[in-house]
């Protein structure tokens, strides 16, 4: 008991001195200092300040004593290697102190933390960006699990602040890596071998980075060059803890504030990160991805080498190419830019209406572009990353393709219809904004207007719909917690690919791709129910099948027809003065 107290006492020392060197946003010295740039501290002030300091100081205390012991107990019962233990309460009281000084600057500043937010739009910039800043760097240095969610937020910049999604961004690329040392021992644990003797030749510094995982460059001993996935080390063991950490802070959050009820994300995470950890689980996707799309020349996925590979190593043909959002590099080898997000689109409403299996983690650093060898002036997709993908069932697929038909076509009963049999209810209105990023009364306009498929790249545009966010925020929390989970993955994925068309400079393609797919789908179901008919049922069948697509292509005949009016008008109207110009010009010589 004495031994066990001692230990206690020093892992709890250790713990302290550890968080005062790599949490500095502890100091409230430091925080003052942040927040109080222009402003001289009165005497209601100092004593809002020591007040605060105070709560802090007592907050840090007790979390560090309370979780420090309930860790010990947990460790010394069911958990032997003490660097987990250890990464894991770090990790745990890092993230919560970040989240405490992040709230507490949020109520310091605001004045208390109440929706709509009225403070001035200088005021609210700086508090965004410090607030940023800190959740970059706790992603940072927690890694894993937590730049994984930090990528995605950064895909949010139709409904969170730029601030974040700016600050955030870099997650996208730079990610930690892992020393040579644990790469060798991954190895021999996993494939009984060093990669000196399992490749010719094996890079030692890694080309790429993930928040789970590093690429190696190498060579077979028969020549084929290779790209050698690793899992940084630790991951598996520290998942459960990290999600019990996500869970906590979330529920703490919700607790404060109950507009704020995000269970919905623990609950995806907690479901989807031990697939992502499985690599074999991985290759297996990716050999599913390349037979459903064997019809198709101009969509790959690298070649798995089964033989190299294991859960946490995965080996594949290395494949080079244009990153997604680099139009210029596009550019350079003759591809259009336009072609790209097109097929790209195409790929993934594939995926979702007609295969029933879903890749759905799209962003730009998970799909490689390059000219194809039989055309080179096309595009040649090759999809990376296949550890996350979601099996849809044909009646879902069904009706949210006919959800998508009805926003396509304007259709207000059709919407409410889809909706309850997605599950959504009363919040059709929310749900269709939350898909088309569109106000509701664009949604169900008749009229063949551009400013109705198109979301406008503007600052003002996205203030406004973040302004709608916040003042949603309760609904929109409802509403993603009672989604079917597969739901939740493909707004994600309609996110991804949003981001993707307004990179390439074509953001119509995914409204007019998804329509056209949509249609499609439909169609098929439509076709497949009435030749279970009699004679007279599958004629009558047959005819509402071709009549409702054909329905949807005239309208996307009207929008093409609609934008190529514009262009025409505009080219006209910039060449018409023009020409009136040079006629008064000859007229004076």
């Amino acid at each position: 008991m004495i031994s066990s107290a001692k230990l206690l006492s020093k892992h709890t020392r250790v713990l302290c001195q550890h968080i005062q060197s790599s949490v500095p946003f502890l100091a409230v010295r430091r925080f003052s200092e942040t927040t109080n740039h222009e402003r001289v501290l009165d005497a209601s002030k100092r004593g809002r300040t020591s007040y605060f300091r105070s709560l802090v100081k007592f907050g840090s205390i007790a979390t560090v004593s309370s979780v420090g012991l309930g860790a010990y107990l947990y460790w010394n019962e069911t958990n032997e290697d003490y660097a987990t233990w250890t990464g894991g309460v770090l990790r745990f009281l890092r993230s919560l102190s970040v989240g405490s000084i992040i709230f507490g600057d949020y109520v310091w500043s605001m004045k208390g933390f109440r929706l709509p937010l009225e403070n001035s739009p200088s005021e609210l910039h700086e508090t965004h960006l410090r607030c940023a800043k800190r959740l970059l760097e706790l992603c940072r240095k927690n890694g894993g699990l937590y730049i994984k969610i930090g990528q995605h937020i950064a895909q949010l910049d139709y409904l969170l602040p730029d601030e974040y999604c700016h600050t955030l961004l870099p997650l996208m690329d730079a990610c930690p890596t892992q020393p040579l040392s644990d790469v060798y021992i991954t190895f021999v644990e996993d494939l009984g071998a060093t990669p000196d003797q399992l490749f010719s030749y094996f890079e030692s510094t890694p080309f790429a980075s993930a928040s789970l995982a590093q690429v190696h460059k190498a060579c077979t001993h028969s020549g084929q060059k290779v790209a050698v996935k690793l899992q940084h080390r630790g991951l598996k063991e520290a998942a459960k803890g990290d999600i019990a950490t996500v869970a906590f802070l979330v529920n703490t959050a919700a607790f404060l504030f109950p507009d704020f009820d995000y269970q919905w994300l623990v609950n995806e995470v907690r479901e989807n990160l031990p697939k992502e950890l499985d690599f074999i689980h991985e290759a297996r996707n990716a050999e599913r991805c390349r037979t459903n799309f064997g019809s198709r020349l101009d969509v790959t996925t690298p070649d798995v080498f089964w033989n190299l590979s294991s859960s946490r190593v995965l080996t594949m043909s290395f494949e080079e190419g244009c990153r997604l959002d680099d139009a210029e590099a596009m550019k350079s080898v003759g591809l259009s830019p336009a072609d790209v997000s097109r097929i790209v689109s195409e790929v993934f409403n594939e995926q979702i209406f007609l295969h029933g299996f879903v890749h759905c983690d799209p962003h730009i650093g998970n799909i490689l572009v390059r000219p194809r060898a039989d055309k080179p002036k096309s595009p040649l997709i090759i999809m990376l990353d296949h550890g996350l993908y979601r099996e849809l069932s044909p009646d879902l697929r069904l009706s949210y393709a006919k959800m998508w038909r009805s926003i396509v076509l304007g259709d207000k009963e059709g919407i409410i219809e889809s909706s309850k049999a997605l599950g959504v209810g009363d919040y059709y209105e929310l749900f269709a904004q939350l898909l088309t990023t569109r106000p509701w009364r664009d949604i169900v306009s008749s009229e063949v207007d551009l400013d109705r498929l198109k979301m406008p790249h503007t600052q003002e545009y996205r203030l406004r719909i973040q302004k709608y966010a916040l003042s949603a925020v309760t609904d929109i929390s409802h509403l993603l917690g009672h989604l079917p989970r597969p739901l939740l993955l493909l707004l994600k994925t309609n996110d991804c690919l949003r981001s993707i068309d307004r990179a390439l400079g074509a953001p119509l393609n995914t409204f007019i791709i998804t329509a056209r797919y949509c249609a499609k789908a439909i169609e098929q179901a439509e076709l497949r129910a009435a030749a279970m008919g009699h004679v007279s049922e599958r004629l009558l069948g047959n005819f509402r099948a071709r009549r409702n697509r054909l329905s949807v292509e005239f309208r996307i005949f009207l929008f093409r027809f609609y934008i190529w009016l514009n262009i025409l008008l505009h080219a006209l109207k910039e060449f018409f003065p023009k020409a009136i110009f040079i006629q008064r010009e000859q007229l004076y010589v």
